[in-house]
């Protein structure tokens, strides 16, 4: 009996362990999440016609801009910001060993626009923080401080 024992013992082990290696061998990830710097700024930038087109290569641009009788330095700037939500498990049915795939794909995109004009009573600073949605290419405005 100690021996039936003992014997059903490491066939359940080693059962249990090529179960265990079968499963990490069809499992693959992927933890890249994809880039919408580009489609965030068109999106952002329809909403501040008053910014110069920024572009995915320049994240500040500077100018001079007449207010009255002063000229003031502006710098507007950009920076995206992208929260994953976790990951996506997904099974492939189509193939022959229901080959299972995680995915970081669910994250949130936020772009965050910066207005910042150097006076003689200091630096004033604005900023308008929008979420993107990438299924539908829409932004909403999520927080803002506007000081122009």
């Amino acid at each position: 009996m100690r021996r039936l024992l003992i014997l059903l013992t490491a066939i359940g082990i080693t059962l249990f362990g090529c179960s265990q290696v079968q499963k990490t061998q069809i499992v693959s990830t992927s933890s890249t999440l994809h880039n919408y710097d580009s489609e965030m700024i068109t999106e952002a930038l329809k909403n501040h016609t008053d910014f110069p087109k920024l572009t995915i290569n320049e994240t500040s641009i500077t100018e001079e801009v007449q207010h009255g009788e002063n000229t003031i330095k502006v710098t507007y700037s950009w920076e995206t910001e992208i929260n994953s939500d976790g990951s996506t498990v997904t099974i492939d049915k189509e193939k022959e060993d229901n080959e299972v795939w995680t995915e970081a794909s669910s994250a949130d995109y936020f772009i965050t626009l910066t207005k910042e004009s150097e006076t003689d009573k200091g630096n004033v600073m604005s900023y308008w923080k929008y979420q993107y949605f990438p299924q539908t290419n829409e932004i909403q405005l999520v927080e803002s401080e506007d000081y122009d």
